[in-house]
């Protein structure tokens, strides 16, 4: 009894701490200053009143129900108290935090409280949860809302209501709306189930069939009423520069947060098959849902960026724990094979420990950080210090020095942009294109003393092609943005 009394005590208090957890190791990013995306979702939910929202839908980066919340999170908090660019991350912090709660909770009951705890805790504390759940982007809602859609279809499993069906539908309409590319995660969580229900006779068919095709009704529903821009934004074809390097990405750094995990967890699964007949079907949907991905980058002409599989994910963590509660099952009269995917996923963790993360992407994804899209890219290192170019271009200004800037597009120009506005940087002095739109700035007839903030020496160099300057002059380099002063007459 008094087991039992405690380890009922224990799956009460330890998502709590696991949600703690998640809040404090991400805390770190929080103050960090906004770069590209999340630049343009504050604009657009600052410019436009909630009601327009849905309908300027002109390019992937608006993530609509994420943006709709974080309004009516602006509008409420704003309104009564000074508001922060950082408070903007609060939402997406709480999402992300909700998330890794209901998750633990749920695998408590399903995997134990070795299994249940240590995955979602793990991976509370690596730098890709503290990426997306500090980003203002929709990806901690699309990890949410993945979470609540596998509790749903859980319940749809177990003991189907009609409210249980409106409830999945609503979800699905909640993550198609905050990203499209959340389908695969939706796809991945109704694949998770199938197995169980295909095992329930025609009623399991039936269901697992709504499973399947309530994400692309949802889908549908959602962005008809926008079609014409929905297209356009595929037409835009915005992606990864690499098929292949964004699965090496993905995987590579997927892999890299559950390293120590992931030999007992195959041995967990080589178990099911070996000794569960009936479950081997499970195990070739669970291997279907790590491969999704991978399907993505051979089918799909532009590849999508790693970081919209985020929401994936969870459901990753769902399969992750139950074939690591397999090998626990297994080992549990062995303490030295108990214990060891503990330790050797706390020497893993050690390694990759926040600010150690941004070596291991400098090894395997280049210098830049712009070839890491999952782990630690440039604009969550600490060399990512927009504000500092312009604290250089504020003193020059006070001296009298009449300036004025070009920014390119690979400099993250509306990071520099948003910073200007926060250290109330003179208007006018920052000069840039006008996304998706033809070029028509001429820089070179621009009077007085000229800078160039662009991305790397390729990215200098054809700017200064375009505007038909010889000569320039380095500055200074901070992260992955140069500072250059043209030097012709």
């Amino acid at each position: 009894m008094r087991i039992n009394v405690q380890y009922a005590h224990w799956k009460k208090v330890l998502p709590w701490f696991v949600c703690a957890v998640a809040v404090f190791s991400s805390f770190w990013l929080f103050f960090r200053m906004l770069w590209f995306d999340e630049v343009l979702t504050v604009q657009l939910l600052m410019k436009l009143p909630l009601e327009r929202i849905y309908f300027s839908y002109e390019i992937p980066n608006n993530h609509i129900v994420f943006t709709l919340l974080e309004k009516l999170w602006y509008s409420t908090v704003g309104s009564v108290m000074n508001y922060p660019y950082y408070f903007f991350r609060i939402p997406p912090m709480i999402f992300g935090a909700a998330a890794v709660f209901l998750l633990c909770r749920r695998l408590l009951r399903s995997c134990g409280i070795l299994a249940g705890t240590a995955l979602p805790a793990f991976f509370s504390v690596s730098m890709t949860f503290a990426l997306f759940s500090t980003g203002v982007r929709g990806y901690s809602l699309g990890f949410f809302l993945t979470v609540l859609l596998m509790l749903c279809g859980e319940k749809i499993l177990r003991a189907p209501r009609f409210r249980q069906y409106v409830l999945y539908f609503a979800l699905c309409l909640l993550s198609a709306g905050t990203a499209p590319t959340n389908l695969a995660a939706m796809e991945a969580a109704a694949l998770f189930f199938l197995p169980a229900l295909m095992r329930r006779g025609p009623g399991g068919i039936r269901r697992s069939l709504f499973l399947f095709v309530c994400p692309v009704v949802a889908l549908a529903v959602f962005y008809l009423p926008i079609l014409e821009k929905f297209i356009g934004c595929i037409r835009l074809g915005e992606g990864w520069h690499s098929a292949s390097a964004a699965a090496a990405n993905l995987y590579v750094v997927t892999g890299l947060i559950f390293a120590g995990f992931l030999p007992f967890c195959l041995a967990g699964a080589f178990r099911i098959w070996k000794k569960i007949p009936k479950l081997r079907w499970n195990c070739v949907c669970g291997l279907l849902i790590f491969l999704i991905p991978a399907g993505v980058y051979c089918f799909f002409r532009t590849p999508p960026f790693p970081r919209v599989f985020f929401p994936l994910t969870a459901v990753w963590l769902f399969l992750l724990s139950h074939m690591l509660c397999a090998y626990l099952r297994k080992m549990e009269n062995r303490r030295i094979f108990l214990l060891a995917p503990f330790l050797l996923q706390g020497v893993f963790c050690i390694l990759l420990f926040q600010e150690r993360s941004e070596t291991a992407s400098r090894i395997l994804f280049g210098e830049s950080g712009k070839r890491d899209d999952f782990l630690m890219p440039y604009y969550a290192r600490d060399s990512f210090k927009p504000q500092k170019i312009l604290s250089f271009l504020n003193e020059k200004l006070k001296e009298g020095e009449a300036l004025h800037v070009f920014v390119t597009f690979d400099a993250d120009a509306p990071s520099l942009i948003f910073a200007s506005s926060v250290m109330d940087f003179p208007e006018g002095v920052l000069l840039m294109d006008t996304l998706n739109r033809p070029k028509r700035l001429r820089f070179q007839e621009i009077p007085g003393p000229k800078y160039i903030i662009s991305g790397d020496e390729a990215d200098l160099r054809r700017t200064k092609e375009r505007f038909g300057f010889t000569e320039t002059l380095p500055v200074m380099r901070i992260g992955c943005q140069r500072l250059d002063r043209v030097m012709d007459l």
